[in-house]
Parts: C-alpha cells; sequence; structure tokens
C-alpha cells in the first residue's frame, strides 16, 4: 500500500470520510502559507520529537505545507537532523515563507519571542495556528482538559488565581495578544503532537481550541447581509447552494457571525418561528460558533421548531438543545417550548416544508 493510501485510511478511521475529504480540499484550496502556523514548543520537542516527524511526515503525503516555527537555530537543526535527508523544509525568513510553500517546501521559521511570531503571524495570514505543547491541552487547576475557550467571556477566569497554572496563563495570554495583533479570522489550538491530526482534521478536535469570540448581529432581510458571502457559508455547510426560491422567502430574522462563518435563519410559520437553516462554515465547524448562534436565536425565541436529516453530524447535538423531537419518514423533527397538541402540525409543517438546496457541488 502506497503511504499517502495510509495516511487516508488513518484519516478516515478518526471520523466522517467524507468529511476528513472535505476538509482536504479546502486546506489544499488555501495559499499554502495560510494552511497553518505551527509553533514547535521546546516542550514539544523534548517530549515527543518522533511524534513531532510523524506529523510532518503525515502533512507532506497529503501535499499540505504548514508554516513551522521553532525558537531558536540548535533546534531548528535537531529538527531537520530527524527528518529524512530530502524531506522538502528550509530554514527561512518571514518574507520567502510564502515563495517556499508554493515551491512544496515548507518553511521554517526562527521566532524565539511573542512578538516575533505575532509579527509572523499577522503577516502570513494562516487560518489556523497550532501550539504543539507537552499535554493534550490548556487544563485549570484540579479540572479536567478545556476543549473549548472563547476569549470574550473565559479569559479573565482562566487566568485568574483560580485558572490556569502560570505556565499556560502565559500562552493563553499570548494567543490573547495574537488576536488583538491580527485583523484576520483564524483559530488558534494547543494540543499534543500526538492529537495534531485529530485536531486538524475532526469536527471534535482534540486538545483546546481558543477562538476569538464570535459576535452575532441579528438581521431582518437579506438586503442587510452580503448575498454572496451568505451563499458560499451556506453551501460550505451544506454542500450545496441556496437556490432563489430560499431567498424569495423573508425571514423573520437571520442570526449572523461577523465575520460570516456562521448563520441561522428563523422564519414565520402559522404555529411558531420556524429555524430554516442552521448553518457553520467547515472551516470553523467544532470552533463554537454554533453555541453563539444558538444562545443569540434562543434568547430572542422561546417557541421555535426545525428539522434535520439523520445522519446529520450534529443532529445529536440538536437532541440536547430540544423539548422533544419526533423521527418520521427522511427528517427528525425537534421543537423547543411547544405544547403536546401542537407536535403534530409542527412535525406536519416541517416535514413538508421546500428543499431549498440546490444540486451537491
Amino acid at each position: 500500500m502506497r503511504p499517502r493510501e495510509i495516511v487516508h485510511r488513518f484519516l478516515a478511521s478518526m471520523g466522517r470520510p467524507e468529511a476528513t475529504e472535505q476538509y482536504l480540499r479546502l486546506f489544499r484550496a488555501e495559499q499554502r502559507e495560510r494552511f497553518a502556523f505551527v509553533v514547535l514548543t521546546p516542550a514539544a520537542l523534548t517530549d515527543s520529537s518522533n511524534a513531532v516527524v510523524a506529523d510532518l511526515d503525515f502533512l507532506r503525503e497529503l501535499e499540505l505545507i504548514p508554516v513551522v516555527c521553532i525558537d531558536n537555530s540548535d533546534h531548528a537543526r535537531a529538527l531537520v537532523a530527524k527528518l529524512e535527508g530530502d524531506f522538502p523544509i528550509r530554514e527561512c525568513q518571514i518574507e520567502d515563507a510564502a515563495t517556499l510553500a508554493a515551491e512544496g517546501t515548507m518553511p521554517l521559521i526562527i521566532a524565539a519571542s511573542e512578538s516575533e511570531r505575532r509579527i509572523a503571524i499577522a503577516r502570513l495570514r494562516p487560518r489556523k495556528v497550532v501550539f504543539l505543547i507537552g499535554q493534550s491541552g490548556l487544563q485549570p487547576e484540579g479540572q479536567a482538559v478545556r476543549s473549548l475557550i472563547n476569549m470574550r467571556t473565559d479569559y479573565a477566569s482562566l487566568v485568574g488565581t483560580t485558572g490556569l497554572r502560570t505556565e499556560q496563563a502565559s500562552l493563553l495570554s499570548e494567543v490573547r495578544e495574537l488576536f488583538t495583533a491580527s485583523e484576520h479570522t483564524f483559530s488558534v489550538s494547543l494540543t499534543s503532537p500526538q492529537d495534531l491530526l485529530r485536531e486538524l482534521f475532526t469536527v471534535k478536535g482534540a486538545g483546546t481550541l481558543v477562538r476569538r469570540g464570535a459576535r452575532v448581529e441579528r438581521l431582518r432581510s437579506y438586503e442587510e447581509l452580503e448575498h454572496g458571502r451568505f451563499s458560499t457559508l451556506l453551501e460550505s455547510a451544506f454542500g450545496r447552494a441556496p437556490t432563489e426560491a430560499f431567498f424569495e422567502r423573508a425571514p423573520l430574522a437571520v442570526y449572523l457571525s461577523s465575520d460570516y462563518q456562521g448563520a441561522a435563519v428563523m422564519e414565520p410559520a402559522p404555529l411558531a418561528p420556524y429555524l430554516s437553516k442552521f448553518a457553520v462554515d467547515i472551516r470553523a465547524q467544532g470552533e463554537g460558533i454554533g453555541g453563539d448562534l444558538w444562545h443569540a436565536l434562543a434568547a430572542d425565541h422561546d417557541r421555535f421548531f426545525w428539522r434535520s436529516r439523520p445522519d446529520n453530524p450534529i443532529a445529536p447535538w440538536y437532541g440536547n438543545q430540544c423539548d422533544g423531537l419526533v423521527r418520521c419518514d427522511g427528517w427528525t423533527v425537534f421543537w423547543r417550548g411547544l405544547a403536546t397538541s401542537e407536535i403534530v402540525e409542527a412535525v406536519t409543517y416541517a416535514h413538508d416544508a421546500p428543499i431549498d438546496l440546490g444540486q451537491a457541488s
């Protein structure tokens, strides 16, 4: 079996194969230097150097080129010595990283300080920054590893006296400064070398994902948003673009993250508001944007209902948000705040609602 086939089989074993392939297509469609900026901390290099080498080998087989950031030249030489002699990696300056990546060579940047890393990330604009550390994620004293941190709501408590240990609080402080210094949209992961691939290629991820935190706007019509970006979001989330018929129905409310990575559409219905669309960009799934959207729409609506295909990966999550559900021909219908006497009408309406997505792309 060829090495690339082994890699694909390994990735498929971690989650849904179709999701893995979609991630690969999206990553490869980016400018190569924007795929990921991977910071190798001294702890990762000391304790897990073999896993780091395996990670870089896997990414090479997948034709993905991360920008690798390391703290000093001695560590850089030690890493290169562990890689195969013809491994495509080269130490370079920030301004040369894009050219090297376009040629298929992994750029290796020396950045010893936080300020140097901030400058590199601001210039290269990666979609994901990954700190490979000596454990599986950030872990407050006496608690489990945090899988998700929203900087808008969680930062103060985590750097307080009962939060993270000093070295982990310093890492989170650096992440906060990265978000402040960079205007482009990106997420930050802190994980171990053993969990890097799961973090990159599965919705659930592995380690701690840190988000800037989404600002959710409530709009009253499709004229208030950018039609093209909104359609691209829906196509990314569902694999199919919305039809014109979808936009011909006036919404009750559109909840939209400011970066167009997530949206929810409420439509008027005779019984109660109908949640027509709940969409998160494939590249942002697992980052908590869905929770931000849900909090916003649920704060405005104590009664609503919606439907989902049974094989929808977030159907179990929907089950945790609803008051009840009914499985019927090809759909699962969920509701919140409805009386028992209203369920039949809600299920009938949702089941018969139009399918307003086009053919798969």
